[in-house]
């Protein structure tokens, strides 16, 4: 079910891609979706090989999330090694779920999650923002972050997350709402760390291999909190 769903995903990705490439404009645009196409794919590799597939992925993002922080941090302060402990923690926990977890699927689902919480927060950000709350959410760490895309955005991808957890997972509607809205806040978490690493080095991507989302900690910053604290939710559930 998994990798039919990657598939499904890949093949829209990529028509999209074609089209904004017909248009010939939008290149920034275009870099993006074409990035996300490959990660796609390399998703759909890992699920296609299985267990050992998706838990060597974990790791390689872990690796290659360290190398990124790594090149990028000159002088190492405290707050540092705890990023770096978040980076480990959440390649542990990668792992056990992809050997643990059933069915596989579950970690797709944590992904879909994660990952459109992150498009939703924008989307409700640029609708809503500054509309019900004067300041910013964390200002001192990201600027563009609002309360209300935070909120909005959070409660927008429980609804889409829903009738995916349905297909993907075996967890009631209960389970699925609390995952979500679980999912999500610890992503902001996530998300906002990497942003106090980036401001206290003065850097603003910490890659720039991945065409239109920096490196590749950049595209999983928000992952990094969300995934533990799936585990344990597993533990728990």
């Amino acid at each position: 079910m998994s990798e039919y769903l990657l598939l499904i995903l890949m093949t829209v990705v990529l028509l999209i891609m074609l089209f904004i490439k017909c248009l010939g404009k939008c290149r920034g645009v275009y870099q993006t979706v074409r990035s996300w196409f490959w990660l796609l794919a390399v998703l759909w590799l890992a699920f296609m090989l299985g267990r050992y597939g998706v838990a060597t992925l974990g790791m390689l993002m872990s690796g290659i999330a360290l190398w990124e922080l790594w090149r990028v941090i000159k002088v190492w302060t405290w707050r540092d090694g705890l990023f770096v402990g978040c980076v480990g923690l959440f390649g542990l926990a990668w792992v056990w779920l992809a050997l643990t977890v059933k069915p596989l699927s579950v970690l797709l689902f944590v992904l879909f999650a994660v990952q459109v919480c992150d498009v939703c927060q924008y989307l409700m950000g640029r609708a809503f923002g500054h509309r019900l709350f004067a300041s910013k959410l964390a200002p001192n760490l990201s600027p563009n972050k609002t309360i209300e895309g935070a909120v909005f955005g959070v409660l927008l991808m429980m609804v889409l997350s829903l009738p995916v957890g349905r297909v993907l997972t075996d967890f009631g509607m209960g389970q699925l709402v609390l995952l979500a809205v679980s999912l999500g806040a610890c992503g902001i978490v996530g998300d906002l760390l990497e942003s106090s690493v980036k401001r206290r080095h003065q850097v603003k991507d910490m890659g720039a291999w991945l065409a239109g989302h920096g490196g590749l900690l950049d595209r999983m910053d928000s992952l990094l909190v969300s995934v533990p604290l799936f585990a344990v939710l597993m533990v728990v559930l």
